[in-house]
């Protein structure tokens, strides 16, 4: 079975436990962050619990009983799309805790999580063909990852875009796609509770599963797909 797919805003709230909890299944993990300076408070959300520290590839990450550390620190990403591979650490794991097979399955090396930054729209389609070439790859289908600790009109368009584009993809590819949960977690919460009759909205439907977008976030998908499209011809 293919990995779900997997969107959500990372915030404070949202610790390594948490997020570890979604990333136990096969498959390459795309965080995608707004720029350079974000980067570091993406790693602060992959954290894990105390006691705990992980390898991804030469940067490590721990927490402490006193403090979160991260070695090598996040200035080692440079470049606009990172790839982590999580090493095995198993003499960094707490003897009463060895047993924990959350902890084993992400030692796995296979595991892989690419950090990508992105700063504007124009920036969508490099990022669009990233995703399509591993989302081709049927046995592991990407999770995409939205970070965006401050909401601003322009970020959330890529955020929607991204996430839509990458969306119609897992749909041709697989079946078990979680289409509801993918764009629900993209509503600002006043859009949560409103019926199905407001004139603000697109409705789709997708295995009896009303999906909602604003009409804004449909326009823009429109004109973006539209441009990548064009682009590729």
């Amino acid at each position: 079975m293919p990995n779900a797919f997997l969107t959500c805003e990372l915030n404070v709230n949202l610790k390594g436990d948490r997020l570890y909890e979604d990333m136990l299944g096969d498959g390459e993990i795309i965080v995608v962050v707004e720029s350079n300076k974000t980067k570091k408070s993406c790693m602060d959300v992959l954290v894990p619990s105390s006691g705990r520290k992980l390898k991804f590839q030469n940067i490590f990450v721990e927490n402490s009983e006193e403090k979160s550390y991260l070695y090598k620190t996040i200035n080692n990403i440079q470049n606009t799309a990172t790839t982590l591979i999580l090493t095995k650490n198993n003499s960094e794991v707490r003897d009463d805790n060895a047993d924990d097979t959350l902890y084993k399955a992400l030692s796995d090396p296979s595991r892989r999580l690419t950090l990508y930054s992105i700063s504007s729209l124009d920036q969508i389609g490099s990022l669009y063909k990233l995703l399509k070439n591993v989302i081709n790859n049927a046995d592991l289908p990407p999770v995409p990852i939205l970070f965006r600790r401050v909401t601003n009109s322009k970020m959330l368009n890529v955020n929607v875009v991204l996430v839509m584009l990458s969306l119609f993809e897992m749909m041709d590819k697989h079946k078990q796609v979680d289409v509801y949960q993918a764009v629900y977690q993209l509503q600002p919460h006043n859009y949560r509770s409103c019926s199905n009759n407001d004139d603000d909205k697109f409705v789709a439907i997708y295995e009896n599963d009303e999906v909602f977008i604003t009409l804004d976030q449909y326009k823009l998908l429109y004109h973006v797909t539209a441009k990548i499209i064009n682009n590729e011809t």
